[in-house]
């Protein structure tokens, strides 16, 4: 290594530049910005009714599990109101009641008490998840600043805003949006973990943050691996053994508290892959490499048939962060989140002839 190339545990210099305090305008366009975006998701939220997961979810939350799967046939009898309250069993049976689901329970429970609070009707539902994207644009700001500065990090915060894709997550009840946002999180306490700054209660706070994330959803895994991995990068040998430490002890917990019950749902996620993602296309391994190309620019719209310059335009953009990451450290970053991402469900889909990408 040359005198002139920067030490892995300084990246990214550029973030280390600007410090850890907001001004008072910064403060306030971020504050605009999270107004506005919660405006944005508001807006006719109730125009479309609710689709099956989003009501499944209500289910779950109520702690009677999957109950329009588990009604016996050849049976009259009266059930319960499959998504009320009122009756329901409390709200730490709902971890026991999720063995024929794909998803760990955190998002549930969330739901469970957001709906006792707020109410239990469509809107209400779905202002959750307008209330957690919102908020997610705060982490989302502070990540960006930190990497790539404040300018970059405006024009992520609005984009985020204001995209087609974010708004339509945020007026569903799912556990998408908590997921984004405790993510973000350890993200931006991922950022500021450098050599003398990687103290215990840093880390266990980022390892209770991951824990949160993977018992909201089993996607967080390969996302947050990027985010150990680019932290890791930036650590001295004292600094990785601590964060080896946190991060092992927080996978601990997850098997202790939840390995049974994910080890008994292996079973459902097969047939739901089967049933409802199989790729019936006739060359899937090209559906799914077409689709992997198409996710930058889903990101912010749905392309229109009659762009397929769309796609062209998105594998530019992966190349060309790819080719700059050697002097723009911190999209180092950023393409290890695209990879445990898009990336990850893409090596699924060809793994198993899917077609999850499509969901994202």
């Amino acid at each position: 290594m040359s005198a002139a190339e920067p030490n892995a545990a300084t990246i990214p210099a550029r973030g280390a530049r600007l410090g850890s305090t907001w001004g008072a305008g910064e403060v306030a366009a971020v504050s605009l910005i999270v107004i506005s975006a919660f405006l944005a998701r508001i807006y006719a939220i109730d125009s479309n009714g609710l689709e099956l997961d989003d009501f499944w979810n209500a289910q779950l939350s109520t702690g009677r599990g999957t109950v329009h799967e588990t009604v016996e046939i050849n049976l009259i009898y009266h059930p319960p109101a499959a998504t009320a309250l009122s009756g329901a069993p409390p709200w730490w049976r709902i971890a026991a009641t999720l063995e024929n689901v794909t998803h760990p329970p955190l998002f549930s429970i969330v739901l469970r008490f957001w709906r006792s609070i707020a109410g239990e009707g469509d809107v209400p539902m779905r202002v959750l998840g307008a209330l957690l994207s919102s908020a997610a644009i705060v982490p989302l700001y502070g990540v960006v600043r930190a990497l790539s500065g404040r300018t970059a990090a405006l024009w992520a915060a609005v984009l985020f805003a204001i995209a087609t894709v974010p708004v339509m997550v945020a007026q569903q009840v799912r556990p998408y949006n908590l997921l984004i946002l405790l993510e973000l999180i350890a993200l931006w306490i991922a950022v500021h973990l450098t050599p003398g700054k990687a103290g215990w209660w840093r880390l266990t706070a980022f390892a209770g943050v991951c824990l949160a994330a993977t018992l909201t959803h089993y996607f967080a895994v390969p996302m947050l691996a990027g985010v150990w991995i680019f932290a890791a990068l930036r650590l001295d040998r004292e600094g990785n053994r601590r964060l080896a430490v946190a991060v092992g002890l927080a996978a601990l917990t997850f098997l202790i508290l939840w390995g049974p019950t994910l080890a008994r749902q292996v079973s459902t996620m097969r047939q739901s892959a089967n049933i409802w993602l199989k790729d019936r296309s006739p060359h899937p391994a090209l559906a799914t490499i077409g689709r992997f190309t198409e996710i930058p620019g889903r990101l912010i719209m749905t392309p229109a048939p009659s762009l397929p310059w769309a796609s062209q335009l998105s594998i530019l953009l992966i190349l060309t962060a790819g080719v700059l990451a050697r002097q723009r450290r911190d999209l180092v970053c950023y393409l290890l989140l695209f990879l445990g991402t898009a990336g990850f469900v893409a090596l699924l889909d060809l793994l198993q002839t899917t077609r999850m990408q499509s969901l994202l």
